[in-house]
C-alpha cells in the first residue's frame, strides 16, 4: 500500500510567518518552533497547512508493508 507523507520545509514556513505567529497559531513556545528540524514535524505541518495552504508543500509517497 502507499501513503502520501505531508513535507513542509521549516525555512519555508519562516519566510512567511514570524516565530511567535507560528508559536500562537499551534499553541506551542517559540523555543519548540525554533529547534525544528529542516522539516516540520507531521503533526505541526498538517495543522500549519490547515490553516494557511498558501505556505509551500509537497507530498511524497512511500510503500508501507503490511
Amino acid at each position: 500500500a502507499m501513503v502520501a507523507d505531508l513535507i513542509v520545509k521549516t525555512a519555508d514556513v519562516r519566510a512567511v510567518l514570524k516565530v511567535a505567529e507560528i508559536a500562537k497559531m499551534l499553541g506551542i513556545t517559540r523555543d519548540a518552533v525554533y529547534k525544528w528540524p529542516e522539516n516540520v514535524p507531521a503533526n505541526q505541518a498538517a495543522a500549519l497547512i490547515r490553516v494557511k495552504p498558501t505556505i509551500a508543500h509537497n507530498y511524497v509517497e512511500r510503500e508501507i508493508k503490511n
